[in-house]
């Protein structure tokens, strides 16, 4: 098997990180599953020579990232859910500026593998880079993070091409346009088309599908226990609507299979991959 790049797609809240999670931890093959973090881990010294201080700071990341790898946070309890806000709050209470220190240079490293991949996507940089200045509500600082690392992440992984290994991505290229929203002009189609003309496609889209009950339950639980990622009604209409939209052109750009997230989505995405 070649190595694969894999997106899995939907409306916040549809339950992507979570089935990413469970893929990943539950998949019993030969095949090797990574998402963006530990692509940049175990490869990025295939690219790169990295000082002493750099793979200390890898290093960091890696403990925490394995930490974090059985979260789940899109099917929590009402006690899980209060479980995790203390720890949230906890959690902020005992950052340390060691921590911040480590956090600003992993961002750092990431910008490297992000240069390195805009010196072939020069129309993606200029279409990113209007998003940076066009940015309303959110902080300008993490979605560069976010663009940073996912960049890093492909970058690595289309350079080394390992074998037999899927790079399974929840928040991909793809589910990015939907930031364009947060922007001060709002919700354009020419905006977010002229984005994904720009991006490198997977080499196959999972799209999740969930009632929209459930989503606005999945938010207001999130308000209520205030987790970061909670999006109102009227915010996630406009996310409905660029999902529908994006489904349509991704026929035409990439495989794509829709799935309804459902107690068997695990072992559906897991049969498709293997």
């Amino acid at each position: 098997m070649k190595c694969k790049y894999i997106e899995i797609i939907g409306v916040s809240g549809s339950g992507k990180s979570y089935t990413e999670n469970e893929v990943r931890n539950s998949i019993k093959s030969e095949i090797k599953i990574y998402n963006r973090r530990e692509i940049i881990l175990k490869f990025y010294n295939k690219i790169l020579n990295l000082g002493f201080k750099e793979k200390l700071i890898l290093i960091y990341f890696n403990l925490i990232n394995i930490l974090k790898s059985n979260k789940k946070i899109n099917q929590l309890s009402l006690k899980e859910s209060k479980n995790l806000q203390k720890k949230t709050q906890f959690n902020k209470k005992i950052k340390s500026n060691i921590t911040n220190y480590f956090r600003i240079r992993y961002f750092e490293i990431c910008k490297k593998f992000y240069i390195l991949f805009c010196i072939k996507n020069v129309e993606f940089k200029k279409e990113v880079n209007k998003l940076f200045k066009n940015l309303d509500k959110l902080d300008k600082k993490l979605v560069q993070f976010w663009f940073y690392e996912l960049c890093a992440a492909y970058y690595i992984f289309d350079k080394i091409k390992p074998n037999n290994c899927v790079f399974l991505n929840d928040e991909g290229f793809v589910t990015k346009s939907n930031l364009f929203i947060h922007t001060k002009n709002g919700y354009k189609r020419s905006t977010i088309n002229n984005y994904l003309r720009t991006i490198p496609y997977p080499d196959l889209c999972i799209h999740l599908k969930k009632r929209e009950k459930e989503i606005y339950k999945v938010h207001e639980q999130r308000k209520k226990f205030n987790i970061e990622v909670y999006l109102d009604k009227n915010f996630l209409k406009k996310i409905y609507k660029n999902d529908k939209y994006i489904v349509k052109l991704l026929k035409n750009k990439t495989h794509l299979i829709e799935l309804i997230n459902d107690h068997e989505i695990t072992k559906k995405i897991i049969k498709i991959i293997t």
